[in-house]
């Protein structure tokens, strides 16, 4: 973008879910014409919020799992008792999803994670939520 005619030197980026993602991923090469970036539903941390308290989080990879890949079908109460862990995936969905076995395949303190947080990129604190300045 930056080679465009038209571009003037300021880069703003902003999106939800995956888009905060590629946006947080584009910050993290700290290009020079970054000015703002302004996110949503996506942490900066994300290590945080698949392993809550250092624990596999089993709701929302599940969860997460089946709406993604089963047409946003919810997920029955039974799946989340659903052993072994390793199987829940086929439960869910019918096969095995990649993303779902790497979760557990690292856990939260893995180094496999490190470049998906994006924590380290903030310098100054970030206000979030309604009613922020």
């Amino acid at each position: 973008m930056e080679q465009q005619p038209w571009f003037d030197g300021r880069l703003g980026l902003n999106g939800a879910s995956y888009h905060a993602f590629t946006s947080w991923a584009t910050a993290s090469t700290r290009p020079a014409s970054l000015k703002a970036i302004s996110t949503a539903m996506y942490s900066t941390d994300r290590i945080s919020s698949w392993y809550p308290g250092g624990g596999f989080g089993l709701e929302l990879a599940l969860s997460w799992t089946a709406i993604q890949q089963a047409n946003g079908a919810a997920v029955s109460e039974n799946l989340y008792n659903h052993l072994p862990l390793n199987q829940a995936d086929i439960a869910a969905t019918g096969k095995t999803l990649d993303f779902y076995q790497e979760r557990l395949a690292h856990d939260g303190a893995d180094p496999h994670w490190q470049p998906l947080n994006f924590a380290e990129l903030l310098d100054d604190p970030v206000p979030t939520g309604p009613g922020c300045p």
